[in-house]
């Protein structure tokens, strides 16, 4: 899959001294559990591919963010050190490697289906991503090691919102989970008076967060250099009229919505906070697969690069 590099005017290679780097993972832009598991594999694989491409000062992140399958991934690299980003892309491009949808989800006692779709609250019970995140974050040692947000959406008001590295560390990979809850495929988790789900039902972008976090170490927003890394396209090519059908028909309008909704949340941003130095921004010149029946497959960036100058 050939991704497209956007480099800022601003920022070129060189950092700015004594600033913050932030690294944001992107969720997905619409309720879609079909595909995840590619997105979070092509983030995986465009991560390993800044970690070979760049000098290791260019990619010594400090904040890590990220919302739903981004989420995942921002944990896989804030569990090491700033510094370490070889070994996190190395660790990264191994999970997308070996996970399987039994780690993720599994269906309900007889009649399985049916029980998810009229008896519980979601069609699938991920309890299984619950075992399968503290797993991990237990083999490195329950804890984070650099800056960490994630973006979650309470259902129950609407409202968005994140939590950060100062939360008690066993509720980090509850949080992670809760980001990626994906309403009526995975269970809602509760706390208080809150329904969480998935943070990319209302922002996947949690770029805000992470920037409020970089203040905290930065005084001048122009030291802050952002780099994010995509699931959706934000340029989409021409539909093919010729074999269009209803249902190519549909996904395309489906297309076009998660490419606007990136857009938006994205340069809504950057309006913001324009003195930050945007760096890259990397997304899929190509809308990544679907799989209509397995709803988690990992497909890897091939590593092939085009980076473009705006």
């Amino acid at each position: 899959m050939i991704i497209v590099i956007l480099l800022s005017l601003q920022g070129g290679l060189a950092l700015r001294s004594n600033g913050c780097r932030l690294l944001a993972f992107e969720g997905n832009a619409h309720i879609n559990l079909i595909g995840g598991g590619t997105k979070g594999a092509y983030q995986a694989g465009v991560f390993d591919e800044l970690v070979k491409l760049l000098p290791p000062r260019e990619i010594r992140y400090d904040v890590i963010t990220g919302v739903s399958v981004g989420a995942l991934n921002g944990l896989m690299v804030a569990i090491h050190k700033p510094g370490k980003e070889k070994e996190a892309a190395s660790k990264l491009i191994d999970l997308w490697l070996n996970i399987q949808s039994s780690d993720i989800y599994e269906h309900w006692e007889f009649p399985g289906p049916v029980r998810g779709l009229f008896y519980k609250s979601s069609f699938f019970n991920n309890d299984p991503e619950s075992h399968f995140v503290k797993k991990i974050f237990k083999e490195n040692g329950e804890k984070v090691r650099r800056k960490f947000t994630v973006g979650i959406t309470d259902a129950q008001t609407a409202k968005y919102f994140a939590v950060n590295q100062d939360v008690k560390a066993e509720l980090i990979p509850y949080y992670v989970v809760a980001s990626s809850s994906v309403p009526g495929f995975f269970k809602y988790l509760s706390e208080d008076n809150k329904i969480l789900v998935d943070g990319s039902t209302v922002n996947n972008l949690n770029l805000r967060e992470g920037i409020k976090e970089c203040q905290n170490l930065v005084t001048d927003n122009s030291k802050i250099t952002v780099d994010i890394i995509m699931t959706n396209p934000l340029i989409l090519g021409k539909y093919d009229m010729t074999s269009s059908s209803s249902l190519s028909t549909y996904m395309r309008g489906n297309e076009l919505l998660k490419m606007r909704q990136s857009k938006y949340y994205l340069f809504d941003i950057m309006r913001a906070f324009p003195t930050v130095n945007w760096r890259f921004i990397i997304s899929p010149k190509k809308v990544l697969p679907n799989y209509p029946v397995i709803p988690l497959v990992s497909c890897l960036c091939d590593g092939r690069i085009l980076i473009l100058r705006c």
